[in-house]
């Protein structure tokens, strides 16, 4: 394939100087030798470095936000040119088109009515960031994913009108700068494999002035691999080896060239963990939250069976016997999600965390429910959450015992992780992803601070005497104050947020109900127990010691 058509078809908007000055620079011997090449290539503009896979598939990114930008209250010079162009620009990203963004009537006057604020303001930035770099028409780039043709349309369309950009000139200039690069690429090929020698570079003594030719190195090439041949069978001979077949001999068909730094091995683990496909699939919230659904209800039915008929082993019978139940079940948890985090950084483990151990609305993994609840990617989210569980989880274990604990903890991570999942599928946000144990911590922490709710707790000696401390029931109100009021906020703003504040109130929500059942549980075995004892008799009493 040709590759320098689509270049070509973008200069038709330069002037005639330019395009004869082009021409010269093509008709180089790099460009003869590239003509000779079967070799596919694609330049990345200078001033326009960028990933094409994220703007093909910007929804699937493993980043939980949606992403954030800061704005500062002073107005900002909007970039119409090309040669303005930040040299950090990225595609996915955009550019700014106008001081402040629309709000939600205008996004869905002139967008879309079932599009949210910052989804189209977005959407408003990408475009407009095409215009400038000189990409709108390049077959490259598709359209932003998650919207519709009719969509960029319209987008493309309130720019044009309010943000007015020369695009035929901001094409031309990219197109020349990718002839320029393409161009001196091709020079640094051909020096690097010996075909064109600059006369600047300097010459080796005895080296002819012309320097040393294709022919003669290809001679040398084939000596040196004759006599390794000869070297490999003197010595296969000497350990009376024989090894039968026909030589293989490699042509330059079978030579790839590869850019520094590039691994070939990371390349194709990379490609086999795209598991999403390039758009969201056209389904119904119903079809998408379903499975999910299932699997939920699935481990929250295993974590109350588990619980009545789980029986503690005798202090004999247990792996680590010098330890405290508690510290030893939170360690286990503890030591899974630092296992998961180590895979994250293993390639040949990619394909199967991107099925299971992260949850993405645009295309639900039923078993993501639970897998994404020991799942972290960076290591201060890490830390953090296991911080939380360590102080919150050992607290809570020497109240409720392990087999409670466990159905606490698991069911208030994947009641967090559907919660989630239910919200941004019903808000359409399919650009979104999630993963961590914030909802499992939520779980536990509620559940403690509400079979707590009447005691009073300090903080690292705060607040200091006389005062009692906090009452648990104040700190879980604030934490759900905290939580509601984060979501209204981004809704409010039409901003994302970057916490998943609907997993913590999922998993918040859960272990209230739990502590709740549990502190029925009690209360009801308390009464019985004392209902017993009134029932007792002269004897059975006496068999008690309670006389």
């Amino acid at each position: 394939m040709n590759t320098l058509c689509p270049l070509a078809r973008r200069t038709i908007c330069q002037p005639p100087l330019a395009i004869l000055q082009t021409c010269l620079r093509v008709d180089s011997l790099a460009a003869r030798l590239a003509r000779g090449s079967n070799r596919t290539y694609f330049i990345l503009a200078r001033s326009s470095p960028r990933r094409v896979e994220s703007s093909i598939r910007i929804w699937s990114t493993s980043n939980p936000s949606l992403g954030l930008q800061v704005r500062n209250f002073a107005s900002r010079r909007i970039i119409t040119e090309w040669e303005e162009l930040p040299k950090d620009y990225e595609d996915e990203q955009g550019l700014e088109f106008r001081n402040t963004l629309l709000s939600r009537q205008e996004i869905q006057r002139f967008i879309g009515k079932d599009i949210e604020p910052d989804m189209g303001n977005q959407l408003l930035k990408v475009m407009h960031g095409r215009r400038v770099a000189g990409t709108l028409s390049d077959p490259s780039y598709t359209h932003f994913s998650g919207f519709s043709e009719l969509a960029h349309q319209r987008a493309l369309a309130w720019l044009r009108q309010n943000v007015p950009v020369d695009e035929d000139h901001n094409e031309g200039m990219r197109a020349q700068e990718e002839l320029r690069a393409m161009n001196e690429e091709l020079i640094s090929d051909a020096e690097r494999i010996g075909l064109y020698q600059p006369n600047s570079a300097p010459r080796a003594e005895g080296e002819s002035v012309h320097g040393v030719g294709v022919f003669e190195k290809i001679r040398k090439a084939k000596e040196e691999a004759f006599e390794a041949q000869e070297e490999a069978r003197k010595k296969q001979m000497a350990e009376v080896q024989q090894v039968t077949g026909t030589l293989q001999t490699v042509g330059h068909s079978n030579v790839e060239l590869r850019r520094p730094g590039e691994n070939p091995k990371l390349k194709y683990y990379l490609e086999r963990a795209k598991v999403l496909p390039d758009a969201p699939p056209e389904m119904s919230k119903f079809q998408r939250l379903w499975p999910s659904a299932l699997v939920t209800l699935a481990v929250i039915g295993g974590s109350v069976m588990f619980a009545q008929l789980y029986t503690p082993p005798p202090n004999s019978a247990r792996m680590f016997p010098d330890e405290p139940p508690a510290a030893v079940t939170v360690n286990a948890i503890m030591a899974a999600n630092v296992l998961i985090f180590a895979l994250w950084r293993f390639p040949p483990a990619f394909r199967m965390l991107e099925k299971y151990f992260i949850s993405v609305p645009g295309y639900p993994r039923a078993l993501s429910m639970l897998g994404n609840v020991f799942s972290h990617k960076d290591f201060s989210h890490l830390f953090l959450n296991m911080l939380g569980v360590w102080f919150a989880g050992t607290r809570l274990h020497d109240d409720v015992g392990r087999a409670n604990f466990l159905a606490i903890y698991l069911s208030a991570g994947v009641i967090g992780s559907f919660t989630s999942l239910s919200y941004f599928v019903a808000r359409s946000y399919f650009m979104s992803s999630s993963l961590g144990a914030s909802g499992a911590l939520m779980g536990i922490g509620s559940a403690y601070l509400w079979l707590h709710s009447d005691s009073y707790m300090k903080f690292f000696g705060f607040p200091p005497d006389p005062a009692q401390g906090i009452s648990g029931s104040a700190i879980l109100a604030a934490l759900l104050c905290y939580e509601v009021g984060s979501i209204l906020l981004s809704r409010r703003s039409g901003m994302g947020f970057k916490h998943d504040h609907a997993s913590h109130l999922g998993g918040a929500f859960a272990g209230i109900v739990a502590a709740q059942i549990l502190k029925n549980n009690a209360a009801e075995k308390k009464r019985k127990e004392l209902e017993r004892r009134k029932n007792l008799g002269f004897l059975d009493k006496i068999k008690e010691g309670r006389l």
